[in-house]
């Protein structure tokens, strides 16, 4: 028996072998697409330097990168993106995660995984 079946799951989306690894484990836990299925690409705010692009236009091409994201996630995942929702989280992205994974109700969040960077102090901040 399927545990997340008819479950929300929220999937974090990036272009890469990790972020296809989080599409593939949807595909595996949900393959009938029984529930709601949210994928989120972040898309954020990028600093402001005195040299190069403004930091609007920026933080523009990454809202459009990322939108480039979510297209791919949506092929990724095949006849399960038909009843998908998909976001851009923009600004303060992760927080804007936080926000959403805390005020979402999932079951479930599939997200790419991180190498620990052991010499980074706890918290996780540089």
């Amino acid at each position: 028996m399927n545990d997340v079946v008819g479950r929300r799951i929220l999937v974090v989306y990036e272009p890469s072998r990790r972020g296809g690894a989080a599409l593939e484990e949807v595909r595996r836990l949900a393959p009938a697409g029984d529930g709601a299925l949210t994928v989120v690409a972040l898309a954020p705010r990028q600093p402001y330097t005195r040299c190069g692009p403004g930091g609007e236009a920026l933080d523009a091409a990454v809202v459009e990168a990322a939108g480039r994201d979510l297209a791919a996630a949506r092929r990724g995942l095949g006849p399960l993106a038909h009843a998908a929702s998909f976001r851009i989280l923009t600004g303060d992205a992760e927080h804007a995660l936080r926000e959403l994974v805390s005020r979402g109700g999932f079951d479930l969040v599939v997200a790419p995984g991180r190498r620990m960077d052991r010499s980074a102090p706890a918290g996780g901040e540089r």
